[in-house]
C-alpha cells in the first residue's frame, strides 16, 4: 500500500517541501531524511544530547538517536525530542533495535520527565523520479584510456589493456543504493563488475577490455526504464588492409563533388575485421584533370554508420575532369579509386539512392542524408540533404503511416493496431525537388511487414579453429527484413546439435544501431552446428533454429587443442586426452603446462634438471627456455617474454602469449560470464 501511495505522489506535481529549522527545548536542531528516492524533506542540522521520535497522528514511526530521521513515506509528522547523553540507559534502549511505538511507551512511563514539551511540524513531500547515471574515471592503462564523460578507448588484446569505470545510479541527484542496474553489452567486450562491490554504496565498479578492435561498441546500463550509454572505441595495432568496395558510375556535380565523391572504402585488421574507428592513411593523387591542383592532403575519409562504409571527401573544391586518388597504409598496402567531376545541367530527374525498401508494422524508419539524388540529362549527379530548403518529403496513405522531420531525418511511423489489416500494404514517401519553379518527383514504396518472427544469418559458415563473425537479421514471418520494434537486452545462442566429440563456443550480442545480432562462433570439427538465435524484448522472446556449416581448405588449421581453466583434462583434435596439470589464472595472467600442450600437437619437449632449460623442437623450430627466466630463443635467436615460465607441481607453466609467439600458433580465449578466461583455444 505503501509503494503503491508513493507511485501516486509520484504522478502530481512535484512541490517545494520543507525546510525549516525546528528548535527543540528551544535551542537544538535536528535533521529529517528521505528512505525512499523520491521521498524529500530536509530540517535544521544535527542534534547531541538527545534522542528523538517522530509521530504521524497518534502512531510512533521512527526514532533517531543521531538526531537524523529516515522517513519514508509523504505525510505530516510531529517531532518529539528526549533528553539524553550517549551512556545514559535511555539513550541505549533508544539505540536497541525495537519496535518504536514500544520504545517511545518505556520512555512515557519510566521517564516522562526526561521529555522536551515542545515539538516540531514537519511536512514530508514526493518529487517526481527523475533517474542519471554517472561515468566517474578511475583506472587507465597504457593502451586503455577514457576519451570523454561516457567514452573510452582500448587496445584489443584479450584483457592485457582495460579502463575501470565506477558506475553511479542517482534519483534526483541523491545515490539509490543495494538496487541491481542491469547491463548488455557487445561480445567483443569483456566487462566485468568488483565482486567486492555489490552497489550497497550506490555505485559499482566495472573493469572493461576488449578481444576483438576496429569498431566502436556500446555498453548500456539500464534501470527502472532509464538507460545510459558508455561507449568503447577498440582499435588494433594498426590497419592491415583497405579495399575500394564502390566507385561512382556517374560523374558528381562539381559544386558539391568534394563533400560526396561517391567513393566507398573499407579497412581491415590483421583478422580480417572491417574497421571503423581509428583508420590513419596517407592520400596521393595519381592523376587529375590539366588545370587540376588537389594535393594528397586535401583528400580524407569518414566512417558512414548507417552504410557501413567509409567515404572519400575533399576539404578543396575539385575542378572538372576525373581523379584517381591513392590511398596507402603504412605497412605499404595500398587501393586507388577513381571518380569523375562535372559541371552539371539543369535538373532532369530525382532518384531515391540506398533507401530503405520496408518498414515494420509498429514500428519507425528513416530518410537520411544523400537518399534522394537529383540527375541531370547527362546522369551528372549531386546527392541532396535532407535539410535541403528545396526538397519535401511526404508520406501518403496517413491511415497507415505518419511522418515528421526529426534531427535531420525524415522519421517514419507506422500505425501499431489492426496488424492484420495493414501488413502486406505499402507506404509511399514522396519527395518533391524545385529548381526554377519547376518540381521534380520521385517515390519510394516501403513495404509494411510484421514484428520479428525469426532470424536469418547472412553468412552462416566457419572455417575450423577460427571464430566466425556472424550476424544475424531479424525477419518476420514470411521471412522479410524487419526490426524488434524495442529495447532488446539480451542476447544468446544455445547449441543444439553438434558433430560427436567438437567443442564449441557461440557468443550473442544484440546491435541496437545495426538492427542485428552479433555471434562470435567457434567449433573444433568440420560438419553442420544447429544454433538456436534468441533475443529477449522486455517480457517477449524472439528465436529461430539456424544451421552454421563448418567446413575447412588447405589453409584451414591441421590440429586444433582445447584447454579448460583447472581442467586435467584437454581436447586434441576432438578426442579428450588426461593431463597431470590443469592450466590456471595467475594475476589476471592465463598459463598453461607447457609439455602437455607441445606434444598434443606433436613437439618432442626435454628437460635439463641441471640447467633448468626446456628445449622444445616442432616442425623444424627449436625453442629454448629456462626456468625462472624471462629470456629464451627460437632458432637461437634471443627473444623476451613480459614474464617468465615457473614449475608448478613439477611441471612448466607459461602464459598463453608465449606459445603464440614461440610456435606462431593461434591462440583463442574463450570467457564466461564474468569476463573471465575459462576455456583457450590454439590452433595450429
Amino acid at each position: 500500500i505503501l509503494t503503491l501511495v508513493c507511485f501516486m505522489f509520484t504522478l502530481m506535481p512535484v512541490a517545494a517541501f520543507a525546510a525549516d529549522q525546528v528548535l527543540v527545548g528551544g535551542e537544538e536542531e535536528i535533521t529529517v531524511t528521505a528512505g525512499d528516492n523520491n521521498i524529500k524533506a530536509t530540517v535544521g542540522e544535527t542534534a547531541e544530547g538527545y534522542v528523538f521520535y517522530a509521530v504521524e497522528g497518534e502512531e510512533v514511526v521512527a526514532v533517531s538517536v543521531d538526531g537524523t530521521f529516515t522517513i519514508k513515506a509523504e505525510g505530516e509528522y510531529q517531532i518529539y525530542a528526549v533528553k539524553a547523553e550517549k551512556d545514559s540507559a535511555i539513550y541505549k534502549y533508544f539505540e536497541a533495535v525495537g519496535d518504536p511505538a514500544d520504545k517511545v511507551t518505556m520512555i512515557e512511563e519510566n521517564y516522562s520527565n526526561a521529555i522536551v514539551d515542545e515539538y516540531a511540524t514537519v511536512e514530508v513531500e514526493a518529487v517526481e523520479d527523475k533517474y542519471d547515471f554517472e561515468f566517474v574515471k578511475k583506472t587507465e592503462t597504457a593502451n586503455g584510456k577514457f576519451t570523454g564523460a561516457q567514452s573510452a578507448s582500448i587496445k584489443a588484446n584479450n584483457g592485457y589493456d582495460y579502463v575501470e569505470v565506477t558506475v553511479k545510479l542517482t534519483n534526483n541527484g541523491e545515490k539509490v543504493k543495494n538496487e541491481e542496474i542491469t547491463v548488455s553489452h557487445s561480445s567483443y567486450l569483456t566487462v566485468t563488475a568488483d565482486a567486492e562491490d555489490t552497489g550497497k554504496k550506490g555505485q559499482i565498479t566495472y573493469r572493461i577490455a576488449a578481444k576483438r578492435g576496429g569498431d566502436e561498441y556500446p555498453i548500456t546500463f539500464k534501470y527502472d526504464g532509464h538507460k545510459e550509454t558508455f561507449k568503447v572505441s577498440a582499435w588494433t595495432e594498426g590497419i592491415k588492409n583497405v579495399e575500394v568496395v564502390a566507385e561512382p558510375k556517374a560523374a558528381r556535380n562539381i559544386d558539391t563533388a568534394h563533400q560526396s565523391t561517391g567513393v566507398e572504402l573499407k579497412f581491415y585488421d590483421a583478422d580480417g575485421v572491417a574497421v571503423t574507428t581509428g583508420v590513419a592513411c596517407q592520400f596521393t593523387v595519381v592523376s587529375q584533370p590539366a588545370k587540376g591542383d588537389a594535393e594528397g592532403k586535401d583528400f580524407s575519409v569518414w566512417y558512414d554508420s548507417a552504410d557501413k562504409v567509409w567515404k572519400l571527401v575533399s576539404s578543396e573544391k575539385l575542378d572538372e575532369g576525373t581523379y584517381k586518388v591513392k590511398v596507402s597504409l603504412e605497412n605499404g598496402k595500398s587501393a586507388t579509386a577513381s571518380f569523375s567531376v562535372a559541371k552539371m545541367d539543369d535538373v532532369a530527374r530525382i532518384i531515391f539512392d540506398k533507401a530503405p525498401t520496408s518498414i515494420t508494422f509498429g514500428g519507425e524508419q528513416y530518410i537520411t542524408d544523400n537518399k534522394v539524388i537529383a540527375l541531370d540529362a547527362n546522369g551528372v549527379a549531386q546527392a541532396l540533404k535532407v535539410t535541403d530548403e528545396n526538397l519535401s518529403l511526404t508520406v501518403n496513405g496517413k491511415a497507415v503511416a505518419t511522418a515528421e522531420y526529426k534531427d535531420d531525418k525524415f522519421v517514419i511511423k507506422t500505425k501499431t493496431e489492426d496488424a492484420e489489416k495493414y501488413v502486406g500494404t505499402t507506404v509511399t514517401v514522396m519527395a518533391a525537388y524545385e529548381v526554377d519553379d519547376e518540381t521534380f518527383l520521385a517515390t519510394l514504396e516501403l513495404e509494411v511487414v510484421d514484428s520479428a518472427a525469426g532470424f536469418v544469418y547472412e553468412d552462416a559458415k566457419a572455417e575450423v579453429g577460427v571464430t566466425a563473425d556472424l550476424t544475424a537479421t531479424p525477419v518476420d514471418a514470411n521471412g522479410k527484413e524487419t526490426d524488434l520494434n524495442a529495447d532488446a537486452s539480451d542476447a544468446k545462442v544455445i547449441v543444439l546439435e553438434k558433430p560427436e566429440g567438437a567443442y564449441v563456443n557461440a557468443d550473442a550480442a544484440w546491435d541496437e544501431a545495426n538492427n542485428e545480432v552479433d555471434v562470435e562462433f567457434l567449433a573444433t570439427a568440420v560438419g553442420e552446428y544447429k544454433i538456436q538465435t534468441i533475443v529477449a524484448t522486455g517480457n517477449i522472446y524472439v528465436s529461430s533454429i539456424n544451421t552454421i556449416t563448418v567446413g575447412a581448405n588447405e589453409a584451414s588449421f591441421k590440429d586444433v587443442v582445447v584447454m579448460s581453466i583447472g581442467a586435467n583434462k584437454i581436447v586434441v583434435n576432438n578426442e579428450v586426452v588426461t593431463i597431470d596439470a590443469a592450466p590456471i589464472i595467475e594475476n589476471n595472467r592465463t598459463f598453461v603446462p607447457f609439455r602437455a600442450l607441445a606434444e598434443a600437437f606433436g613437439a618432442t619437449v626435454a628437460f635439463d634438471e641441471a640447467t633448468q632449460a626446456v628445449t622444445a623442437e616442432l616442425n623444424g623450430t627449436k625453442v629454448v627456455m629456462t626456468i625462472g627466466s624471462a629470456e629464451y630463443t627460437v632458432n637461437g635467436e634471443v627473444k623476451t617474454a613480459d614474464v617468465a615460465p615457473f614449475i608448478k607441481d613439477s611441471r612448466t607453466m607459461v602464459p598463453v602469449r608465449f606459445v603464440a609467439e614461440a610456435f606462431g600458433i593461434n591462440v583463442t580465449p574463450v570467457y564466461g560470464d564474468n569476463g573471465a578466461t575459462v576455456d583457450v583455444l590454439f590452433a595450429k
